[in-house]
């Protein structure tokens, strides 16, 4: 009987040995070129552009800007460029009349790939983005996020065809704005098993 009960408790150890815990088997988000899931060690850049800026109470800035999202691997991304154009830029309020003289920004920022969205973030620190102005009431703007959201909209295939941004700034301001791939679009994301 002992032999039994024993022989029982090693086929159970081993079918238990073999099974995959739920968490292990949860799918996660890839980064694609041309709707193939991106290897390692690579170095694929894809510009975006479109409008982004920020509103503070009744006062708004917005300018045309292009993004460069940099991929390194199947899950590792992050934004190498942030560039606004700067005769594009239009304000209201305090920032009516303000033309973009000169700007800053702390990239990189990492991106990290969710189920339906993209963490934007410094590794240590905030997302920083400064402005200097010239003929307006304010001379600059400086404004931290711990975060900005990106959600993309992507085709049938799962290439980015637009994202959708939005963050809260340290003091309250809200940065909102939608950009596009520039020309044929390639980059895309696929959930994988």
């Amino acid at each position: 009987m002992l032999k039994k009960i024993t022989l029982l408790a090693m086929a159970v150890a081993a079918v238990a040995a073999f099974a995959v815990p739920a968490s292990a088997s949860a799918a996660s988000t890839h980064w694609t070129d041309n709707d193939v899931v991106v290897g390692n060690n690579v170095d694929i850049t894809a510009p975006f552009e479109g409008e982004f800026g920020f509103t503070a109470g009744s006062n708004t800035y917005k300018c045309n800007v292009t993004i460069v999202i940099t991929v390194t691997g199947p899950t590792s991304a992050e934004i190498t460029r942030y560039e606004p154009t700067t005769g594009s830029c239009v304000g209201t309020g305090v920032f009516a009349n303000c033309t973009l003289k000169a700007h800053r920004n702390n990239v990189p920022w990492s991106i990290t790939s969710n189920a339906t969205d993209l963490t934007i973030a410094k590794v240590e620190g905030n997302v920083t983005i400064k402005h200097e102005y010239s003929g307006c009431l304010v001379p600059s703007s400086h404004l931290e996020f711990p975060k900005i959201i990106a959600t993309p909209t992507l085709n049938a295939g799962g290439t980015i065809t637009s994202i959708a941004l939005a963050g809260t700034s340290t003091t309250g301001a809200v940065e909102s704005g939608s950009l596009a791939p520039e020309g044929s679009p390639t980059l895309g994301l696929v959930t994988v098993p």
